[in-house]
C-alpha cells in the first residue's frame, strides 16, 4: 500500500513514525527545514510509552513527483 503523509507535527509524528517502521512505501510531504531534516536524519519518536527510535524516511516538496496514493494522512494545517 502506498502511503503519503502531509506535514509532520509533534503528536502525528509519533503515529507516523511507528507506521514508518512497518510501511514500506510511505512518503512524507513537508516543506523548508522540515523536508531537508526528514531526508537528512530521518525521523525520530521520543515517547515515554514507545521509547526513542529513529526511522529513515522518504521525504518531498514536490508531490507531483510522486505516483498516486493509496492512502493520504493529513497531519498539519498548510498555510501559505
Amino acid at each position: 500500500m502506498r502511503i503519503v503523509v502531509v506535514g509532520v507535527g509533534g503528536l502525528g509524528g509519533l503515529y507516523e513514525g511507528m507506521l514508518a517502521r512497518h510501511c514500506e512505501d510511505l512518503t512524507f510531504i513537508a516543506r523548508g527545514p522540515s523536508v531537508e531534516a526528514l531526508r537528512a536524519r530521518g525521523l525520530t519518536v521520543r515517547s515515554p510509552s514507545v521509547g526513542k527510535f529513529t526511522v529513515p524516511v522518504r521525504a518531498t516538496d514536490n508531490p507531483e513527483e510522486l505516483g498516486p496514493p493509496d492512502l493520504v494522512l493529513s497531519g498539519s494545517r498548510l498555510t501559505t
